[in-house]
C-alpha cells in the first residue's frame, strides 16, 4: 500500500530546519529504503512507485486480498475469558466461576495469609512459589502485607508514608485513567500490596488474581500488586513510581483488558510522571535508538528499555497535545492498539499516522522552537534529550540505502556546503509492502493466520462428519512463534455442539505448564526450534479414530495472556483423507467459522 508519509514529513522538516541545514526523516513503512540527494532545485520529490525488487514478498497480493487483509487487521480480536475457557476446556462448573466474595472481609492488623508469588529471576523459566505475609498497615485505599521472614522488614513509619503516597496515587490514576474493578473479585474496596521477595522484577500486577481459584489455582483472588523489597523501600519516590505504574495496569485490565502492550506500558510510564515521580530513564535509551518500532514489544529484558522509552514518549506527546480528557478517553476506549488512538483522534480531524509523523518531527525540534510548530509542545520537549541523528551528508550528489522498522525513524542530516546554500532534490525509493508474518505458505498462496494480540481467544471451527468411516486422521502443516510457556495453540473436538471440548495431542505439542496457562497439550515456543531460532513448517498428524462414526466439531484455538505476544500461529493444508476433506485456505469456505 502506497503512503504519502515520507513526502509530507520531508517537506515539513526542511521548511522548519532550513536555517540550520536540512534534516530528512525516513519513516518506517517496512522493508528496505534508498535515497538520493541531488544538487539541483529547491524541491523535495518522493516518487511514489513500487520499487523493482521487493524481496519481502513471495507472491504479490491481489486488490481483493489487500482489501480482505485491511478489513481483517481493522477488526478487533475476541477477548480471552478465563472463566469460559475453564468451563469449556476444564469442565469447571458455572457456580465455581462466581467471585470469591460478594462483600468485604473483616481484617485486622496482624492477620496472616499465604500468597502465590511469581519468581521472574529466570525469564525463560518463571515459577510460582508461596510466601506468608502479615497485614502491617491499612490506608484509605490499600492493605499493606509484609512477608513474615524478611531480615529487614519495613517499619511502621515507612509503611505509613507509603500508605499516604498511595492514597494520592489512587486519586490521580482514577482521574486520568478510570477505575480498577471495585469492589472486585474479593468484594473489597481497598486494593492489596504484597511487600516481600519478588525475584527478577521491581513489582508486578497479574490478572490471574482477578479470577477464582477454580479457574486458575495460583490466583490470590484479590486486586493486588507485588513489590520487591530487595530493590525498593516503602516511603520512597522509586517505590511510589512503581505503584503508580502497576496501578495503571490494574485499571487498564478493568477498562480495556485487550489493550496492546506498547500502549499499556506507555500509559503506565506516563502515570508515574503524572503523579510527580520520575521515569527510569528509558526515554534516553530511545533517544539513542529512534529506529525502534513504536507499536511493538519484546520479551527480552535487555531490549525492553528502548520500547518503554518509545511508548512513554508517544503517550506523553499525546497527553501534552490533547490533555486530560483525551487521555482518559484513550485509556477507557474499548478499541485497542492503533484503532484506539484513531477513535479518539478522529473527532479532532487527525489519525494515528498523522500524529506519528508529527511526533517524529517534535522529537528533534529544540524546546525553544516547539512553539513555532503547529503541533509542537515545549512541555513535551522537556521530557527527553537529544535524538541521535544518523548519517551526516556534506557532499552532493549523495546516495545511500538501508532498512528502517515500521513506525520507526532514521534521521539524515543534510549539511550545507561551506561555500554557501545549495538547492537540493531528495528522491526516496522504498518498499511499500512488508510481510505480515515471516513465513510463506506451505502450499498454494494463502494460509490461516491467528493474528497477534494480548489476552485474546481466537478460534477456527467447522463441523466434521465422520459417520461414514471407522477410522480418521487429521493432518495439517503448522508454523508458529508463540510466547513460550505463556500462550498456547490447541486442537480440539466437541461432541456436544460446542458446550465442552476435548484437547487433542499432536507430536509437536507440549504439556509444560509453568504458569498455569496450559489447558492440556498445546503448541508453544518456536516451531521446530528454540527461542531465537527461525520457525519452520512442521507436519502434524492427529488420530481422530475415537470420534469415528460421529458428527463432531473440530476447532483450532489460540489463547494469549497479558503483557506480550509473539508473531502467532499459522495453519495450512488441513486434511482428513478418509472423508476426502482438504483445505489450503485458498478460497472462501463457509463451513469454517473464524473468530479472529
Amino acid at each position: 500500500m502506497r503512503s504519502p508519509t515520507p513526502r509530507w514529513l520531508i517537506i515539513l522538516a526542511v521548511a522548519l530546519l532550513a536555517c540550520c541545514g536540512c534534516l530528512v526523516a525516513c519513516l518506517g513503512l517496512g522493508g528496505y529504503a534508498g535515497y538520493k540527494v541531488l544538487r539541483e532545485q529547491a524541491t523535495f520529490l518522493l516518487p511514489e512507485r513500487i520499487p523493482r525488487d521487493i524481496p519481502e514478498l513471495h507472491l504479490p497480493p491481489s486488490p481483493e486480498d489487500e482489501a480482505a487483509l485491511a478489513q481483517a487487521l481493522a477488526a478487533d480480536l475476541p477477548i480471552r475469558d478465563l472463566g469460559d475457557l475453564a468451563r469449556r476446556l476444564k469442565g469447571v462448573p458455572a457456580e465455581a466461576l462466581a467471585p470469591a466474595r460478594t462483600g468485604p472481609q473483616e481484617r485486622s492488623l496482624g492477620d496472616r495469609e499465604t500468597f502465590w508469588v511469581v519468581d521472574h529471576s529466570r525469564p525463560d523459566k518463571p515459577r510460582f512459589f508461596q510466601a506468608e505475609a502479615e497485614l502491617r498497615y491499612i490506608s484509605q485505599h490499600a492493605y499493606f502485607w509484609v512477608q513474615v521472614d524478611l531480615r529487614n522488614p519495613p517499619d511502621e513509619a515507612q509503611l505509613q508514608r507509603q500508605g499516604m503516597a498511595f492514597d494520592a496515587i489512587y486519586e490521580t490514576n482514577h482521574r486520568y485513567f478510570g477505575s480498577e474493578w471495585s469492589p472486585g473479585i474479593d468484594g473489597e474496596a481497598r486494593v492489596h500490596i504484597f511487600n516481600g521477595r519478588v525475584p527478577g522484577v521491581g513489582g508486578y500486577f497479574s490478572s490471574v488474581d482477578e479470577v477464582p481459584k477454580a479457574v486458575h489455582p495460583q490466583s490470590n483472588e484479590k486486586e493486588i500488586f507485588y513489590v520487591n523489597l530487595d530493590t525498593l523501600t516503602p516511603g520512597t519516590d522509586l517505590y511510589s513510581a512503581v505503584l503508580a505504574h502497576e496501578f495503571q495496569h490494574m485499571i487498564q485490565w478493568n477498562q480495556n483488558r485487550g489493550e496492546d502492550g506498547w500502549v499499556e506500558e506507555g500509559l503506565s510510564e506516563l502515570a508515574m510522571t503524572l503523579n510527580g515521580y520520575p521515569t527510569d530513564g528509558s526515554e534516553v535509551v530511545f533517544d539513542l535508538f529512534p529506529d525502534t518500532q513504536l507499536n511493538a514489544w519484546t520479551d527480552e529484558m535487555g531490549r525492553s528499555p528502548v520500547h518503554y522509552g518509545a511508548s512513554y514518549l508517544f503517550a506523553a506527546y499525546f497527553y501534552e497535545r490533547f490533555g486530560e480528557k483525551a487521555l482518559r478517553a484513550l485509556a477507557t476506549d474499548p478499541r485497542t492498539d492503533i484503532a484506539g488512538f484513531n477513535a479518539v483522534l478522529s473527532p479532532l480531524g487527525l489519525d494515528f499516522d498523522t500524529l506519528f509523523r508529527q511526533w517524529v518531527v517534535a522529537n528533534i525540534v529544540p524546546r525553544e522552537e516547539q512553539r513555532r510548530l503547529p503541533f509542537g509542545s515545549p512541555s513535551y520537549a522537556r521530557r527527553h534529550g537529544t535524538v541521535r541523528l544518523g548519517r551526516r551528508i556534506t557532499r552532493y550528489t549523495a546516495r545511500g540505502e538501508g532498512a528502517v522498522h515500521q513506525y520507526g525513524t532514521d534521521y539524515l542530516l543534510l549539511v550545507p556546503p561551506k561555500n554557501g546554500p545549495v538547492d537540493l532534490t531528495v528522491h526516496f525509493d522504498g518498499s511499500s509492502r512488508t510481510r505480515l508474518v515471516p513465513a510463506f505458505p506451505a502450499e498454494g498462496r494463502a494460509f490461516w493466520y491467528s493474528g497477534r494480540a494480548n489476552q485474546r481467544d481466537i478460534t477456527l471451527t467447522r463441523a466434521v462428519d465422520l459417520r461414514g468411516v471407522t477410522q480418521a486422521t487429521l493432518t495439517f502443516r503448522t508454523w508458529y512463534q508463540i510466547e513460550d510457556g505463556w500462550d498456547f495453540g490447541y486442537v480440539e473436538v466437541s461432541t456436544d455442539g460446542g458446550e465442552t471440548w476435548s484437547l487433542l495431542r499432536g507430536a509437536h505439542m507440549s504439556d509444560k505448564n509453568p504458569m498455569g496457562n496450559n489447558y492440556g497439550w498445546g503448541y508453544t515456543g518456536v516451531s521446530g526450534g528454540r527461542k531465537g531460532d527461525e520457525p519452520r513448517w512442521l507436519d502434524e498428524r492427529i488420530d481422530l479414530t475415537p470420534y469415528a462414526g460421529r458428527e463432531v466439531l473440530l476447532r483450532f484455538e489460540y489463547v494469549t495472556d497479558d503483557a506480550y505476544h509473539a508473531v502467532g500461529w499459522v495453519l495450512d493444508d488441513i486434511a482428513i483423507p478418509e472423508i476426502g476433506f482438504r483445505d489450503g485456505a485458498e478460497g472462501e469456505d463457509p463451513a469454517w467459522e473464524a473468530r479472529g
